[in-house]
């Protein structure tokens, strides 16, 4: 005769505890081994790395570590996302990341704080960013924006900020600058 109705349901308690430990095993591998890839680069980074945009910022929405580094890759995303070619770089995927927590101080290329290569694009709306997600300027940093001189010549307006979209750009410079230089009166003092 086959098993008693208790019997199978005993045995099916047994067997599900014994699933549910595996599965906390499992998880655990998983979380020592921090989800790196064959080359030892976490998947955020590997898709930063390799241009896959779509899927950098999927992982960022399913909560992957914004600061997170493998064993063969030591700088963090943001810093990544900043050593892409400028045909690469994407704006939009730097902000996810800083919106997402990553370190607004990240090093990249030489030892550059992001912030820095941020200004050196001309790339406002992100330095702006890393600045109230509390990046550490330096006051060399004011040499990237646009001297003051400059904007007010009518030709060189017109030829660097010719549209509403670039004039919003250049209010964020100037956003940037309020920030870089403390105004007391009519003198400049850089922080």
């Amino acid at each position: 005769m086959g098993e008693t109705a208790k019997e199978l349901r005993e045995r099916g308690w047994a067997l599900r505890a014994e699933a549910q430990k595996l599965i906390r095993e499992a998880e655990a591998l998983f979380e020592r081994a921090g989800d790196l890839d064959e080359k030892g680069m976490t998947d955020l980074q590997s898709a930063i790395l390799h241009g896959r945009k779509a899927e950098a910022k999927r992982l960022i929405k399913a909560g992957a570590d914004p600061n997170g580094t493998g064993e063969t890759e030591s700088k963090p995303p943001l810093a990544l996302a900043f050593e892409a070619d400028e045909k690469d770089f994407s704006a939009s995927l730097a902000l996810a990341l800083i919106k997402a927590g990553a370190d607004p101080n990240a090093k990249a290329r030489a030892g550059l704080p992001v912030l820095a290569l941020a200004l050196g694009r001309w790339e406002f709306e992100i330095a702006l960013a890393l600045l109230k997600a509390g990046a550490k300027p330096k006051a060399s940093y004011l040499d990237a924006l646009p001297e003051d001189h400059w904007l007010e010549d009518k030709d060189w307006m017109a030829r660097y900020f010719p549209t509403p979209r670039s004039r919003k750009r250049l209010a964020i410079a100037e956003e940037i600058r309020g920030l870089l230089i403390k105004k007391p009166g009519k003198k400049r003092e850089t922080l």
